[in-house]
């Protein structure tokens, strides 16, 4: 029975620094918008509102996933790109298809959006739609 608890103190302590290290962000959106086309000509259209989880690594330098965004392109890479903003961070794949999080963490506001090389700059017969997302996210 010792050598039991033994092994899951042991597995806890091992386990702990990950589960510490990541903050997880279960984010709402309030506005959805976006770009769509129909009858061969673009619109502004309303869409409904999303839920998104967000994993950030221990120091904001990467979201290592998501889910909930409609196949972003996970990971991210994250940077304070103001130094008079030091709590808005903005994440963006390296991959360069247009999908970006920003997230300032006093506020609790994010900022999320899907852009697509298939969207309206490709003008297709059947394009991709482009998409803003916006709200506020609660620490889990």
């Amino acid at each position: 029975m010792k050598k039991i608890i033994l092994l899951l103190l042991s597995f806890g302590v091992l386990i702990a620094p990950s589960v510490i290290a990541e903050t997880v962000l279960y984010c709402q959106s309030e506005l959805a918008i976006g770009l769509i086309k129909k009858n061969d000509s673009w619109t502004v259209s309303q869409f409904q509102p999303k839920r998104l989880t967000i994993k950030f690594n221990s120091d904001y330098s990467m979201v290592t996933e998501g889910s909930g965004s409609g196949g972003a392109d996970f990971p991210m890479e994250c940077k304070v790109v103001y130094s008079h903003k030091p709590n808005q961070i903005h994440c963006s794949n390296s991959n360069g298809t247009g999908d970006a999080f920003i997230y300032t963490k006093n506020k609790k506001r994010f900022l999320y959006t899907s852009l697509s090389s298939g969207g309206y700059t490709l003008n297709d017969k059947n394009p991709d739609t482009e998409n803003i997302f916006a709200g506020t996210c609660a620490t889990f």
